[in-house]
């Protein structure tokens, strides 16, 4: 979590726990989003945006880095 917040981000990082999610398409940049068995495999540049928009928003969202 330290890493997070420092903004020292690893290459992969997986969301888990959400219930839902909206993706706009439109705003990925044509970057890769997997989904598999409920869980979204994201690009490392996606993941860095998407997590710091999660904290700026304070939102209850667990990353684990992988990889």
């Amino acid at each position: 979590m330290s890493k997070i917040q420092a903004g020292e981000l690893t290459a992969d990082y997986k969301v888990r726990g959400v219930k839902k999610m909206c993706i706009d398409e439109a705003k990925t940049g044509s970057l890769d989003l997997f989904f598999v068995a409920g869980v979204i495999w994201i690009d490392p540049i996606v993941s860095e945006v998407l997590v710091r928009k999660v904290e700026s928003n304070k939102l209850l969202v667990r990353f684990s880095a992988i990889g």
